[in-house]
């Protein structure tokens, strides 16, 4: 309780000149031009765009177009947010996306991967497989669930495809057949019918230098098609499971691979720390493959994060050991009520890490949205070479998806770019648990 006390002082103190902003636009000689984004279903006739200094001042309060864009003169190191509303039977939800450290110049994309167009292919598929075998095919985007019927076109649906790519058929008998650069244009035939169906292949993973205070790693190994995973419906994660003496283990996952193939391999962890640590790694399929999962590791959580109203911050505790994480996401949610309006409010601020514990947040010049009540506050720090400026440019606010393979609250469908976006790379993070972990 008294190390709670502590950090909740520091971060008042932190807090000072951080009050409601004064809803006006602000003169600044300083200011230069900034393009906002915004690939949504949610923008509707237009989204509403809060620009902000550091230190929360209103600069400007505007919307975007019907096409979700608008361009704005901001000082350097402003907070932009964006704020997309979304009504259906659950009610009102507010999604609340925060950038900070917008400087001129800078070009801010939100993108939830909810635009997303569709069309309707046919699929031929080849006789000659596992007798009995239900068939479906799976593509680098979302495909309607349905069953193939050998020898004769069956009607696929897809959404978020791109023009072409890889489409794959699975059998439920661990076999599958593949094409690259099937044609997604609407009303394509895709045949397959020259190819032959070939069997599941073992996959070595061998994972190094795990600390001590895990007890177990969680494996998933996806295909990759470009930039977008390829992920094959019944594949089984790999578990490896450790004693607190033994650093390294190995384990065998089974699934589809062909000639050149890369793959995206996500490694997250059981602990009974305060965080989650976790490790995407991607690129050619190795045999085996071995990924160091102590390399470039980040600090640990020694308690959970915790919102502080007196400072609009969120902090929390953590050890010296590790490296430094390059950005910090952190999301919040809570519900709000008063005589007017009530909804559910989700909101997430993406920001350069600093060197001690917290993020401080912008004051919002909207009531509704100033965390209040019970609400739930979660953050992830995040470690990749090229830092936080490699990260801006990425569709993190909009595309992250939980280390833990959680279902998202956020509108996230189908498989992502995130964090692919070059032919090898690594991504850290170190996530904090929702409840739980150790009191203080």
């Amino acid at each position: 309780m008294t190390r709670w006390l502590a950090l909740f002082a520091v971060l008042a103190a932190c807090g000072d000149g951080i009050g409601v902003p004064d809803a006006t636009v602000t003169p600044d000689v300083m200011r230069g031009l900034v393009t906002v984004e915004v690939r949504s279903r949610f923008v509707g006739s237009g989204a509403r765009v809060f620009v902000q200094r550091a230190g929360s001042e209103l600069v400007i309060a505007t919307a975007t177009d019907a096409n979700g864009r608008v361009q704005a003169y901001v000082p350097e190191h402003s907070f932009v947010t964006v704020v997309l509303v979304h009504s259906d039977d659950l009610g009102v939800r507010h999604f609340v996306y925060t950038q900070a450290d917008v400087n001129p110049g800078d070009q801010v994309v939100i993108d939830d991967g909810t635009l997303a167009s569709t069309a309707a292919i046919s699929v031929r598929i080849p006789a000659g497989g596992p007798d009995f075998g239900s068939y479906q095919a799976f593509v680098p985007c979302v495909a309607t669930p349905n069953l193939l019927v050998p020898d004769q076109p069956s009607s696929v649906e897809l959404t978020g495809c791109t023009s072409s790519g890889t489409l794959v058929v699975r059998s439920s008998f661990e076999s599958f057949a593949y094409v690259h650069d099937a044609s997604f244009a609407p009303g394509s035939l895709v045949s397959l019918t020259g190819e032959t169906y070939e069997p599941y292949v073992d996959i070595p993973l061998r994972v190094t230098n795990v600390p001590p205070a895990i007890t177990n790693v969680r494996a998933r190994q996806t295909l990759l098609d470009g930039d977008r995973e390829l992920w094959i419906d019944q594949l089984q994660d790999g578990f490896l499971f450790f004693d607190g003496f033994e650093t390294s283990a190995e384990t065998t996952l089974r699934g589809p691979t062909w000639p050149d193939a890369r793959v995206i391999t996500k490694l997250t962890t059981d602990t009974f720390t305060a965080g989650v640590p976790s490790v995407f790694e991607w690129g050619p399929r190795g045999e085996p493959t071995t990924i160091d999962f102590g390399a470039d590791a980040l600090r640990e959580y020694q308690t959970v994060p915790r919102y502080v109203p007196e400072a609009n911050a969120i902090g929390w505790i953590e050890g010296d050991r590790g490296r430094l994480p390059d950005a910090v996401l952190a999301e919040l949610s809570w519900f709000f009520s008063d005589e007017q309006r009530s909804a559910s409010i989700y909101w997430r601020v993406f920001a350069r890490r600093g060197e001690d514990a917290r993020l401080t947040l912008p004051v919002l010049p909207d009531v509704m949205f100033q965390p209040t009540g019970f609400l739930d506050a979660r953050v992830t720090n995040i470690g990749i070479e090229g830092g936080y400026d490699r990260l801006r440019e990425l569709p993190v606010l909009g595309r992250f998806r939980d280390p833990l393979f959680r279902n998202e609250l956020f509108e996230n469908p189908g498989p992502t770019s995130w964090p692919i976006d070059a032919p090898a790379g690594r991504v850290v993070f170190m996530s904090s648990r929702n409840g739980g972990g150790p009191e203080f």
